[in-house]
Parts: C-alpha cells; structure tokens; sequence
C-alpha cells in the first residue's frame, strides 16, 4: 500500500498536464483576423501554395476565371527567372512584425501589419544570416482586409497583382 501512495501524485500532475495540454491546443486552434493576417503573410512571402485556403472565395480567380494564386506564383516564377534565378531565391521569411487591427463590422477587419523579412532561399540560409547579420533586410507594410468566411477568417483585396508579384523581391533592402 505505500507504493500506491507515491505514485498517486505523479498521476494527478501527469493528468494535468495532459489536461492543460488540451486546452491550449483547443485555445491556440481559435483563429482571429490578426493570426490570419500573419499566416497570410508568412505563406505570401513564403511563396507558400498554402495561401490559397486564407484568401477570400472571390480572390481565389481573376477575372479571367484563371487560378489568381497559381497566376501569381507563375508571375513570380517569371520575374526570378528575369533576374537569372529560380522561385526559391524570392521566398522570404518574416523576421520582426507588428499588427495592429481595426474592427469595420462583426465580419469584415481591417488588419495592418509591418516589419522585416529576410531572404529565404533556404531555411538554414535565413538562420544563419539572422546570427551573423548577413543578407539583406527588406520591410514590408501591408493593409490588409480580412473577412469572415464560412469556415473562418480570410483575407480579401487586390494581393496577387503583376506589380505585387514584382514587388515582392525587395529591391530597397533597409
């Protein structure tokens, strides 16, 4: 019986961890226009084909009827190829932001958010350069319209223009 009642407390924390383990993972999948907005960028910059599913139902095709985000990506493509390189030189990772958001309506917020993004050729690359200070640093400011949708929050807005995909290099590292 002494054996029992040592082991009983590391039960109870070991159940409140899992617990508590739960409900921030519940917590943590709550999505908010701001954490849209901040996926949305990082999958922008990033060249993430991921950043399909934060776009708003009337974004995802031009007017065209054409994919706007594969449109995109094929005008980035084109526009690294100019330069002599390939998709990958033009992904970005964010480094510093900062948000601020502005609540329009129960279901539409208008998010801001600035900071410094590094080249991303490779991950290593970034972190490397993050330590050492080497590469160059690019800010970006974006004002962005986020909508709520169906199944969550969305970002709406003319992002996948040819001068968005030309601008998205950075020529004015800080």
């Amino acid at each position: 019986m002494p054996q029992a009642s040592k082991v009983i407390p590391f039960i109870i924390v070991l159940i409140l961890f899992l617990g508590f383990q739960g409900l921030f993972v519940l917590a943590d999948q709550c999505k908010t226009a701001e954490a849209t907005a901040v996926a949305f960028t990082r999958a922008y910059y990033g060249l993430d084909k991921d950043v399909n599913r934060l776009v708003c139902e009337k974004n995802r095709v031009d007017e065209e009827g054409a994919d706007a985000v594969d449109n995109f990506f094929h005008a980035v493509s084109t526009e690294a190829q100019a330069m002599g390189h390939n998709l990958n030189y033009m992904r970005s990772q964010l480094m510093k932001y900062h948000v601020t958001a502005h609540k329009v309506s129960d279901t539409e917020v208008d998010v801001h958010i600035e900071g410094t993004r590094k080249r991303c050729i490779n991950p290593l690359y970034t972190l490397v350069g993050k330590l050492f200070s080497l590469g160059d640093t690019y800010a970006f400011d974006q004002k962005l319209k986020v909508v709520k949708e169906d199944d969550g929050w969305k970002v709406c807005g003319d992002l996948f223009s040819p001068a968005a995909a030309k601008a998205i290099y950075g020529n004015n590292p800080i």
